[in-house]
This record gives structure tokens, sequence and C-alpha cells, in this order.
């Protein structure tokens, strides 16, 4: 069984996707102002 090493993807994936997100609000911020 692989479910660890999937577990581990899944959640480096969510993170790669926090930090874009995190970004994208920090420039939507930033234009705002």
């Amino acid at each position: 069984m692989l479910c660890r090493e999937f577990l581990f993807i899944l959640a480096y994936q969510l993170l790669e996707l926090c930090r874009k997100y995190k970004k994208l609000s920090i420039q939507e911020q930033s234009l705002q102002h």
C-alpha cells in the first residue's frame, strides 16, 4: 500500500495551492490600495 506516499503528495499539492492563493490575494490587496 502506498497510502502514506499518496497522502504526502496530496498534502504537498494543497500547500502549493495555498501558496499560489496567498500570492494572488496579496497582489489583489496591493492593487486595491
